[in-house]
């Protein structure tokens, strides 16, 4: 495992989908960098200061979202003198994101006064009244041909499917919620799921057509869900509450097949628990070194040492925080965080009020497989996109890394960089590694065998303490068009030095859309 030099960052770097590019934002200033070499290929300059960048689906054009402006410029990877500028005008901009398609920008006005859809090939733009969020609340299907926005009306919750070729509303319906606060495409594309906000449990979902296929109600009078993920199938549907449970709802039958607790003492015999401890650093030292180091733990107690995995008996405690009742926030408890393997196989929570703890469970057999206890909260989980294999960090030099023979703690090898956030490489080759001010690239060298399809491999490299257990063995037209929305409000798209134009298939040619500025 090699570790690049860090680099400055003021916003969350990005991997374009293709895995050859990284975007970083320094000030006004973006930059595209090889994955390789981390050199800048390509530097453009913003008006502002961007707030998010996103890259296209293509991989061929950049989005930078500047809120505090009002505005959302594109940049692209091809032709460098094409540049475009999206502005609401005094409505503001207080979301944006791509279309899948990679030549329509969705963007949504400050207090949610609507959402319109820009085109990049043509002089045309679509409005959608009464969005109810602006970062949440709309969701793509996966083949990109149908757009589900949820609307608040007359105090009323309801859906809108609208298509994504002609930007028509196909389907609208209202939901059986009180104040629905997310929805989220099937990845088959099939159901839509939509849920209540964390003051009541309640989560439904509904076929394309708005037949309501399941109402679930785990229990009433407490704070309820607080987390919600598909699995990458779709074939299941897991719900995270406040009551500190995950359960487990099958797309067949709609039914919950089961539920997993997340109990403060871990009892079972196919459970191995991982508890992160402190090496001794007497060990192998001279008496010398041995007083010399117990000297300078007593006059500096910040200093840390290495530390590594050891196993934990069972039955083992877990850390639990209790949450503070005279907080008029609501209290940190319940599984806050939830994400599948690639195949499914796995699927990891983090219960809020055990921070320090990640939860591994197996899906074959619907059983915890491990939990993974560190000395700090845990700050970001990561699944390779195409292997069994799971990074973490809390927020020190370290990366903490689990597959199905073990775990490793790996020392990041730069001074002053702590870990905040992990990104993954879309190929799975490398991933990103970003503090407060800084990031780094790690490129994963070894070579990465897998059984029957589940993903067994080793980790190594310098800094790197592995710890191996063995595991057990048994271990399409759906609706008339209905009408569109186009209303004049102010808004506008500016071409800024444009010497050619956006075709629709990614090239660009002549259109009436845009300005040709020579």
């Amino acid at each position: 495992m090699d570790f690049s030099d860090k680099l400055r960052h003021s916003i969350p770097c990005e991997y374009s989908p293709d895995g050859k590019w990284i975007a970083t934002v320094d000030g006004v200033k973006l930059y595209i960098r090889d994955v390789e070499t981390l050199d800048v290929e390509m530097m453009y300059k913003n008006v502002g200061v961007a707030n998010k960048i996103e890259w296209s689906k293509d991989s061929l054009f950049i989005l930078c979202s500047q809120n505090k402006r009002g505005i959302v410029q594109i940049h692209s990877l091809e032709y460098k003198k094409w540049k475009c500028k999206i502005s609401e005008g005094v409505a503001g901009v207080s979301g944006a994101r791509w279309c899948p398609d990679s030549r329509h920008i969705l963007t949504v006005q400050n207090h949610q006064l609507g959402m319109t859809i820009w085109s990049l090939c043509e002089n045309k733009r679509w409005i959608i009244r009464h969005p109810k969020y602006s970062t949440r609340g709309n969701s793509f299907t996966t083949d990109g041909k149908l757009l589900a926005v949820l609307e608040r009306n007359k105090f009323k919750d309801s859906i809108g499917i609208y298509s994504c070729q002609a930007w028509k509303m196909v389907k609208s319906f209202q939901v059986d919620t009180v104040d629905a606060e997310d929805i989220s495409w099937s990845p088959d594309g099939n159901s839509i799921a939509v849920w209540d906000s964390n003051l009541e449990y309640n989560i439904l979902v509904y076929s394309t057509n708005g037949r309501q296929l399941v109402k679930y109600k785990a229990y009433d009078g407490y704070l309820g869900i607080k987390k919600v993920s598909w699995s990458n199938s779709g074939a299941f549907l897991a719900v995270g509450s406040f009551d500190q449970k995950m359960r487990i709802i099958n797309n067949l039958t709609w039914a919950k097949i089961c539920d997993f607790n997340h109990p403060n003492t871990i009892e079972g015999h196919h459970t191995v628990v991982y508890e992160e401890k402190d090496e001794d650093w007497e060990e192998n030292k001279t008496k010398f070194e041995a007083d010399l180091t117990m000297r300078l733990k007593a006059h500096l107690p910040e200093i840390k040492g290495p530390t590594k995995y050891v196993i934990g008996r069972l039955p083992a405690q877990v850390i639990e925080v209790k949450p503070d009742p005279t907080s008029a926030n609501l209290p940190k408890m319940g599984v806050g965080a939830i994400d599948w393997s690639w195949n499914d196989k796995f699927v990891f929570t983090r219960n809020d009020n055990m921070p320090n703890t990640l939860w591994i469970w197996n899906m074959k057999y619907l059983s915890l497989v491990s939990i993974i206890q560190h000395k700090s909260p845990i700050r970001c989980a990561r699944w390779d996109p195409s292997r069994q294999r799971l990074i973490m960090c809390t927020g020190k030099n370290k990366l903490y890394l689990w597959t199905q023979e073990g775990c490793s703690i790996i020392n990041v090898p730069i001074h002053g960089f702590n870990v905040r956030s992990l990104k993954w490489n879309p190929n799975g080759e490398s991933f990103l590694l970003m503090d407060k001010d800084h990031f780094c690239c790690c490129y994963i060298n070894d070579k990465f065998e897998e059984e029957d399809k589940e993903g067994e491999g080793e980790w190594g490299g310098a800094g790197t303490q592995e710890l191996k257990t063995p595991l057990r063995k048994d271990e399409k037209e759906l609706f008339p068009d209905v009408h569109d929305y186009d209303e004049k409000h102010g808004s506008s798209v500016d071409s800024l030095d444009n010497s050619s134009r956006l075709g629709k298939e990614g090239l660009l040619k002549e259109t009436s859309a845009l300005e040709v500025d020579k």
